[in-house]
């Protein structure tokens, strides 16, 4: 198990990374972990910083939207749908 972990992301430590990192006008609807690859959907009012926070994070890279943003009308957020590679860090 520790070999698996030193070498293959860990939803739960991904979970607690964003939970800290992610603006808190940001929610998450769906978070997918296949492999190495993240996917994100939810709605921010400040979606460009997102990518931005993300970006700068040693634990992912590639970060992009995967579909354009579009507005939720009813509470004026955007709702967003990001990916992202999943670096692991490798513990010695």
């Amino acid at each position: 198990l520790e070999d698996k972990r030193k070498t293959s992301p860990v939803a739960l430590d991904i979970v607690e990374k964003l939970s800290v990192s992610i603006p808190i006008d940001t929610w998450l609807e769906r978070l997918s972990l296949e492999g190495k690859n993240l996917e994100m959907r939810g709605e921010s009012a400040k979606v460009l910083s997102l990518i931005d926070t993300l970006e700068e994070l040693p634990e992912f890279s590639n970060v992009r939207f995967k579909s354009p943003i579009t507005r939720n009308k009813e509470n004026g957020r955007d709702r967003f749908h990001i990916e992202a590679k999943v670096e692991v860090a490798h513990a010695s």
